[in-house]
């Protein structure tokens, strides 16, 4: 079953479910159908994570992060029972934008380690703020840039946490305050960018 917490970063407390189990995936996904309501599209901030890859193993993601709001999810794909349907239906609805940094490889990992993530309504953040701000070197920046340029909030990003064991079944308090940070955020800078 499902840890709940409550991460804060900037002004905000984000609602973070922490999860291996895909019946939690399904009643988050329909909590957040019922707050987002007939509104039309949805932004949904996500992320990926997992454990370094060295020159000998290629390591799958472990963790999936989708963000809504100031709601969190934090699924560990590498140890869940399935992929649910509702997952594979949000993913792939076409009211959903969902955003990140470097997202199409993040897909492309979905696609190739679990077998979903295709068919998916996404933008990448650095295109859009390179876009909206005319300055092409923002498509190589990372999240920490925009979240700094954009949401004008300093991201701590730990190398001992980025280079983590993801891969773990029991997350630290630490793992899980990046995660659902780096979720968070690429919604905050989706939903700025979208916006206007």
């Amino acid at each position: 079953s499902h840890s709940s917490y409550v991460v804060h970063f900037g002004n905000a407390a984000i609602h973070t479910a922490f999860t291996s189990d895909s019946g939690d995936v399904t009643t988050w996904l329909d909590g957040i159908g019922d707050s987002a309501g007939a509104v039309g599209r949805v932004i949904v901030g996500l992320d990926i994570e997992w454990r370094p890859h060295n020159s000998q193993y290629y390591n799958p993601a472990a963790t999936l992060q989708i963000c809504v709001g100031d709601n969190c999810l934090i699924f560990q794909l590498l140890h869940a029972d399935r992929i649910p349907p509702s997952l594979i239906d949000f993913m792939s609805s076409r009211r959903n934008i969902f955003v990140g940094v470097g997202i199409e490889s993040d897909l492309g990992m979905l696609q190739s380690d679990y077998n979903f993530g295709f068919g998916v309504n996404w933008k990448d953040l650095r295109t859009l703020a390179a876009d909206k701000y005319g300055m092409e070197d923002l498509k190589r920046s990372g999240l920490k840039r925009l979240a700094n340029m954009i949401l004008n909030i300093d991201m701590e990003k730990p190398e001992d946490v980025t280079r983590s064991r993801w891969d773990d079944q029991y997350l630290s308090g630490d793992q899980i305050k990046y995660a659902a940070v780096d979720a968070y955020a690429c919604f905050e800078i989706g939903r700025a960018l979208i916006a206007s």
